[in-house]
């Protein structure tokens, strides 16, 4: 989180427990259909017999943080074991804006750390062996960009 600390935002950290005792409640909160993506982003990361589990055989919660009444950032680790071959581990950040302004927010945010790097987190081949992985949680889990690279469209 020490990229939120960085750029200037405030924010409550989240350990594991917290980050789903926060995404239980803003299930409740939400209409309907947004309840119910919380409540499959929920259930997929912190049930002990998660979906994300079955799909990427490993997930590590590393980190999260609240923005106030904006947005939650999940930092998760996955490992995606492969026959005869090296394990393959990737960071990944998903963001969940609460309203229009943390969408606006962590955009910006994204499109600031873009700016500022100079190599893309992912080559064309890393983003391909992700592909069924994608695919599969994009199925489970209806978390919209899944399928998309974002740091070559959104955040340009």
């Amino acid at each position: 989180m020490k990229i939120l600390i960085d750029h200037g935002y405030k924010f409550e950290e989240l350990d594991r427990d917290r980050a789903k005792a926060v995404l239980d409640e803003l299930s409740m909160k939400a209409t309907i259909k947004i309840g119910d993506y919380i409540k499959a982003i929920s259930l997929a990361l912190f049930t002990p017999t998660t979906l994300f589990y079955a799909l990427a055989k490993k997930v590590f919660y590393n980190s999260g943080a609240k923005s106030g009444e904006d947005f939650i950032i999940l930092h998760l680790t996955i490992e995606i074991p492969r026959a005869f071959r090296t394990t393959l581990s990737y960071h990944t950040f998903i963001t969940i804006p609460l309203n229009e302004k943390g969408y606006n927010e962590t955009v910006s945010l994204y499109r600031k750390l873009r700016s500022e790097t100079t190599v893309e987190p992912l080559t064309t081949e890393d983003w391909q062996h992700l592909k069924t992985i994608r695919e599969k949680n994009a199925d489970v889990l209806k978390i919209q960009g899944l399928l998309e690279n974002l740091w070559q469209t959104t955040l340009i």
